[in-house]
């Protein structure tokens, strides 16, 4: 197959950085394309540099996409046997043209959030934004659903799930301190207030990376000695190095700061994981994992100290669990939850659009 790839952000100035490592760097942020050329697929990213006025309006016009991208699509499209974008809202006004025939190839998109309304306008735009996709690839049970009740057809719809480059992180069949260490790591759509006010740091110790120079929440006195703010810029090396060290991953979201039901902290989630960590975190189903259910972490409350307070306490009174865990963390990332997975679907459904017959 011959695929054109893009996304809402440069996986193809990705692409260009991961070859100057002599491609020995993970891969998973050019979300499956790696592994599809690995594969003997002629993958081509899509130039993510187009017209500034049209990115201006893109802005101004969200519901319909990235305009830019999607007109050098158009312009392309005629050499290449289907094209797949890793975030169906940039794609929305070539799903509309490819359900009225003005768009001829293959159109596949990975979802990973949803309106939070069921209204007239979301399903208005599902039915025309969404619907004229070949295959839309949800990355949770619970986003597929949403999409279903706004109209959008089960048969268009598929599942996937995203995880790392195995290979590049080290698992750490114990954690190396003796007091019990907890990560968190991150800024977007981060409830940093309830996470700190309601944690233990009598009992254990926090660092928070990638949060800036502070994190803008009352600290408690008790927390001196017992948290640490990285606030540097640190190299993907240096980063799966330190992962295995902690206990846990402690991941406090914000749901009410996104303006869609979102898989917020999926990317802090999955390297979590491959490093053998378990992840207690603000309650998001839509990263398509169940941390409660597969035994690798506990869900907690949106928005609630005590929750938090509780959960991370629990951990403290049971090392030994938190311990068995970290296998089961693993073996989670090495089954279903990372990049080989991942492309082992998207693969599959390139190939059925690419093979179906026309109408």
């Amino acid at each position: 197959m011959r695929i054109l790839a893009f996304s809402n952000y440069d996986i193809g100035g990705i692409h260009k950085l991961w070859n100057e490592e002599k491609q020995e760097a993970p891969s998973q942020h050019m979300w499956g394309g790696v592994q599809l050329s690995e594969r003997g697929h002629d993958v081509v990213y899509l130039d993510f540099e187009q017209s500034k006025w049209l990115k201006w309006l893109s802005g101004k016009l969200r519901m319909v996409g990235d305009l830019g991208l999607q007109l050098e699509v158009m312009r392309q499209a005629r050499n290449f046997d289907a094209v797949y974008c890793a975030h169906q809202p940039t794609v929305a006004l070539l799903s509309l043209f490819r359900r009225i025939g003005l768009f001829r190839k293959p159109l596949v998109a990975v979802g990973y959030q949803t309106p939070r309304s069921n209204g007239f306008v979301a399903r208005t735009y599902a039915k025309l934004f969404i619907n004229g996709l070949d295959r839309l690839l949800c990355m949770s049970d619970e986003m597929e659903a949403d999409l279903g009740r706004l109209g959008v057809k089960k048969a268009k719809m598929g599942q996937i799930r995203w995880g790392v480059d195995m290979k590049y992180y080290p698992f750490g069949e114990t954690a190396e301190a003796d007091v019990p260490h907890f990560l968190s790591v991150g800024k977007t759509f981060r409830d940093f207030g309830a996470l700190i006010s309601g944690f233990p740091f009598d009992r254990a110790r926090l660092t928070v990376f990638g949060a800036g120079h502070e994190l803008n929440v009352p600290i408690p006195t008790e927390a001196d000695g017992r948290l640490e703010i990285r606030s540097d810029w640190m190299e993907w090396r240096e980063y799966v190095q330190l992962l295995p060290g902690f206990h846990a991953m402690v991941l406090p979201i914000d749901m009410k700061a996104s303006n869609a039901n979102n898989a917020i902290g999926l990317t802090a989630v999955t390297e979590a994981l491959i490093a053998g960590l378990p992840v207690i975190s603000t309650d998001n189903r839509y990263i398509g994992i169940d941390l409660a259910g597969d035994g690798i972490g506990y869900w907690v409350e949106p928005g609630s100290s005590d929750a938090w307070s509780a959960a991370i306490s629990k951990c403290c009174d049971d090392l030994e669990t938190l311990h068995a865990m970290r296998r089961k963390a693993r073996d989670v990332a090495e089954t279903r939850i990372n990049i080989q997975a991942f492309a082992d679907v998207l693969e599959a459904e390139l190939q059925g659009v690419v093979n179906a017959p026309r109408s």
